[in-house]
């Protein structure tokens, strides 16, 4: 039942990926390009870029587990809607230390979720978020 559902959320991310949705598709085009992939400054990428070349990055340097696609989509939509937006409007950052603090959490969640596993799923991502809450500085208490 697990792979089937597994199978079922990398179908409908490739899916996605393929309509005109630039969150989603920052991941294939990330991946697939040399420029980005070895891109260091973020200033000048959009935070699904940023949040998607954390990805692509961690999978890179970890070939030994793989993420999962509701995982991807997880961390995708997330920090961009749910922490980047809301943490720009009111200013608690400037913006491109904030796209590199969320370029770093993500990969620091990501590696957090990695531990004894050989696949993160959402629901890695989430405990890993919850257990490293306060030391993340765009979650922790100063920030909200």
């Amino acid at each position: 039942m697990k792979k089937i559902i597994s199978n079922q959320f990398e179908q409908y991310f490739e899916r996605l990926s393929k309509r005109p949705y630039p969150i989603l598709k920052d991941y294939h085009r990330i991946k697939s390009s040399s420029d980005l992939k070895y891109l260091k400054d973020l200033s000048n990428l959009g935070i699904n870029q940023v949040i998607a070349k954390a990805i692509v990055d961690f999978e890179s340097e970890n070939q030994s587990f793989s993420i999962r696609a509701d995982a991807k989509v997880l961390l995708l939509i997330n920090y961009s809607n749910m922490i980047y937006y809301p943490l720009s409007q009111a200013g608690i950052f400037e913006r491109n230390n904030l796209k590199d603090e969320i370029y770093h959490e993500v990969k620091r969640i990501l590696s957090d979720a990695s531990k004894g596993e050989d696949e993160i799923s959402s629901h890695k991502i989430l405990l890993s978020g919850l257990k490293l809450w306060n030391s993340l500085k765009t979650l922790g208490n100063d920030s909200w």
